[in-house]
């Protein structure tokens, strides 16, 4: 490349750094009121008319998020300790969607005080487990069976366990 051309190339370079930098200065030193502002409207035409495929929900309810349990029907033994000694109950659990759709005590304690308060409890304790997730699930006393929900509570985290998804 020859002198002259390289020079030319620089100073256009140089004039139009000049002319844009005055350029921006002009417009962004004046305040907006004094702007005249225009309205462009650009019209865009389709040039695809295909309509792309969309789901369309069948209801109006917001799509639940997996649950982290399998869904089906879990028995075991809550576990826990009266004054008499050890005690179990069996728990049956019937997972869907993640939430407990039913559920059943079997009284199995062999001392007859635990025995009773183990049929308290399996009377009263449904409503506040059905429809909840399983991670929502942590009972206290029921009807004076606190140590019933010690052994309830026992057989959640069973559940828990084996149900993992």
């Amino acid at each position: 490349m020859n002198k002259q051309v390289a020079i030319g190339i620089l100073s256009f370079a140089i004039i139009s750094v000049v002319v844009v930098g005055f350029y921006f200065s002009k417009g962004f030193s004046q305040s907006q009121e004094a702007t005249p502002s225009k309205t462009v409207v650009v019209e865009v035409q389709p040039t695809n008319t295909e309509v792309p495929n969309q789901v369309i929900p069948s209801s109006n309810v917001p799509p639940q998020p997996a649950s982290a349990y399998k869904d089906g029907t879990y028995v075991v033994s809550g576990l826990y300790t009266a004054p008499s000694g050890p005690e179990d109950m069996s728990v049956s659990v019937i997972l869907k969607s993640g939430k407990i759709e039913s559920t059943d005590i079997t009284p199995k304690a062999t001392d007859k005080k635990s025995l009773r308060y183990q049929q308290v409890f399996s009377e009263s304790y449904k409503s506040l487990v059905i429809g909840k997730s399983l991670d929502e699930v942590k009972l206290d006393a029921i009807s004076g069976a606190s140590l019933t929900t010690i052994g309830f509570n026992d057989a959640i985290d069973k559940i828990k366990v084996q149900a993992k998804g």
